[in-house]
């Protein structure tokens, strides 16, 4: 029991609150819109046996959001975070433009828990005003799938495109089975970035060549970036190996 000397103090009307230290380090694994909800259990369940705590949470499902859907996403992940921890935010591939929103709508909640790091896996950078599609390294790509694709919805991985990533067929199947409808608008519209962003240190590990102007760019900022020769669905098939490395990125961020 407190004694009132060790009971915490109010404060005096009028004033704000004053910080209280997080318990613990939590990583929160968010992954991105177009892969189901479990793509980071596997890794999570590596992260606990570690005796790390790891979160996984779900985005809101795209059947019942609305535009703009990176708010709805950010907000939906918001509010799964604990409140009495250190957070590592890590963002999988399109989940990276989240993590600036998930971390302002988590100040705003006012609770003990606070963002120590973000942690960028394989994916673009935020930038303000700026879509998903906006980011991308192709340009003339992304112009021929907005010809393409229209107001519709956006094309799903299917099993050949997936053969060499996901060799066990069983894996493949689930993993395809768990992939959401996405609509075309949620690629397209502009994602804000908080003017106060980064309040944390930053970091980038990059899984394939697919993302390595982000990576280029990462280092240009300073951030603290590695490189693991795999593919951008390894946390599937390399759990260990990217276990360790969120380990080792997220130490750095909070050193």
């Amino acid at each position: 029991m407190q004694t009132a000397s060790e009971q915490p103090r109010r404060p005096a009307p009028g004033q704000p609150l004053q910080p209280l230290q997080p318990a613990v380090r939590q990583l929160v694994l968010v992954h991105s819109p177009l892969v189901g909800p479990g793509f980071w259990q596997p890794v999570a369940a590596a992260l606990c046996a570690r005796g790390v705590r790891a979160h996984a949470p779900r985005l809101p499902s795209l059947e019942y959001s609305y535009a703009p859907y990176w708010l709805a996403h950010a907000a939906g992940i918001a509010n799964t975070l604990p409140e009495d921890a250190e957070l590592v935010l890590v963002g999988h591939g399109a989940a990276g433009l989240l993590l600036p929103a998930i971390g302002r709508l988590q100040r705003n909640r006012r609770v003990r828990a606070r963002i120590a790091g973000y942690l960028f896996v394989d994916g673009d950078l935020p930038r303000d005003g700026a879509s998903r599609l906006d980011l991308g390294d192709d340009q003339a790509a992304a112009a021929r799938l907005r010809e393409r694709v229209g107001a519709g919805m956006l094309p799903r991985w299917r099993d050949d495109d997936l053969r060499s990533l996901l060799p066990d067929a069983q894996q493949r199947a689930a993993f395809l089975a768990a992939l959401p409808s996405v609509p075309m608008h949620m690629y397209d519209e502009p994602v804000l970035v908080p003017d106060d962003w980064p309040e944390a240190r930053c970091g980038y590990l990059g899984l394939s060549d697919q993302y390595r102007g982000a990576e280029a760019g990462a280092r240009a900022l300073g951030w603290p970036c590695r490189q693991l020769a795999l593919h951008h669905l390894a946390p599937l098939t390399h759990v260990d190996d990217i276990a360790r490395a969120l380990l080792e990125r997220s130490a750095e961020l909070v050193a």
